[in-house]
């Protein structure tokens, strides 16, 4: 009789090891499917990110302000600039606004046309100036 129950148990044994080896190779097969698809949409966002990103790049000079007061900055894909000297590098675009830290101080600009070549300034907060991209828009068909 006690050979039956060893038996028994022998067998229950090895179905539980087969159901925690079933249990691992599914948790490892969805842990694989969700990274995958992470990994391909976290692309496909930061793709994304950089076209909008190209909508402002160029020189923006500061509108209805005397020509030497006026504020100009020039966006480019490795950061921002003025008078030829880098503010940062790290800025944000989200297709509507515009935000980056230079000397401790907060920008931020909105998009108020609809071919990005306008901005407001809402931060600094000292006065509320328009700024225009006076970079001409790349030729993408040179044969027309």
């Amino acid at each position: 009789m006690s050979g039956e129950v060893s038996k028994v148990l022998r067998g229950n044994s090895r179905r539980d090891v087969s159901y925690y080896v079933r249990a691992i190779l599914l948790v490892v097969t969805v842990a694989i499917c969700t990274g995958v698809t992470l990994y391909h949409v976290l692309g496909e966002y930061n793709a994304k990110q950089q076209d909008l990103k190209k909508n402002i790049y160029g020189h923006w000079v500061e509108q209805h302000v005397a020509p030497y007061m006026s504020d100009s900055y020039t966006i480019k894909p490795e950061g921002i600039y003025r008078d030829g000297r880098m503010l940062t590098s790290k800025f944000s675009f989200n297709g509507a606004e515009l935000e980056f830290e230079s000397g401790g101080v907060e920008h931020e600009f909105i998009v108020i046309s609809e071919s990005f070549n306008r901005m407001r300034r809402l931060r600094p907060e000292h006065y509320e100036s328009i700024f225009l991209n006076t970079t001409p828009p790349a030729v993408l068909n040179s044969s027309n």
